[in-house]
């Protein structure tokens, strides 16, 4: 099985102390399993971007750089198809007097068009997305 990881899970890798469940499910993949999108590197970029200068917001840049060469070819783009299973997601969810967030539905879309299952702890977020979700935080999921 393949996956895509959510800003959430990324996030929790570079703590000082990451929750040990999501350490561990992640460590029992292989990398090549592991994807993310642009979107994601874009919620990250923005919240490092949002920060005062400061020898934290240096070493997040830092830790960015080196996430987008490790994951290289893994971060995976929006695309004209990523676009319309963004557009047919939305529909439905609107359909259904639900809205979902720009920013998750673009990453549940590249997730649909990839054929990927999501990670995030961020389930609520996620839930009219008709996309499999895991979440690492769970232990009956890991």
């Amino acid at each position: 099985m393949k996956y895509l990881l959510d800003t959430c899970v990324l996030s929790e890798l570079i703590k000082s102390e990451p929750n040990p469940a999501v350490l561990a499910w992640v460590n029992e993949r292989s990398d090549l399993d592991l994807f993310t999108a642009a979107m994601v590197l874009a919620e990250l970029h923005r919240g490092v971007a949002k920060l005062p200068a400061s020898r934290r917001r240096q070493d997040l840049s830092a830790w960015l750089i080196k996430l987008q060469v490790a994951f290289d070819t893994r971060v995976l783009p929006f695309t004209v198809q990523t676009a319309e299973h963004w557009a047919a997601m939305c529909a439905r969810a609107e359909g259904m007097g639900k809205t979902i967030a720009a920013f998750d539905s673009i990453i549940a879309a590249s997730a649909l068009e990839n054929g990927l299952t999501l990670v995030t702890r961020n389930v609520q977020d996620f839930a009219f997305a008709s996309v499999l979700i895991v979440n690492p935080w769970d232990a009956q999921e890991t």
